[in-house]
């Protein structure tokens, strides 16, 4: 299934985060799920949109 939609381990933990993030949990929260050791790299994902990708995600778990 992930090779129908293109989707790999990294897109699916990197749209997690997105999503946490674009849902308003809290940024220490989500580098703690992510396992970020330094939560300047969760910041990435803040303002950070992938639409395509969101609805791929989206379609294949519906």
């Amino acid at each position: 299934m992930l090779q129908k939609y293109d989707v790999n381990p990294h897109k699916l933990r990197h749209t997690f985060c997105q999503k946490l993030i674009n849902k308003g949990i809290n940024l220490h929260i989500v580098a703690k799920l992510a396992g970020h050791k330094d939560v300047n790299v969760t910041k990435r994902y803040v303002g950070n949109t992938q639409p395509n990708l969101d609805n791929a995600i989206d379609q294949a778990f519906s």
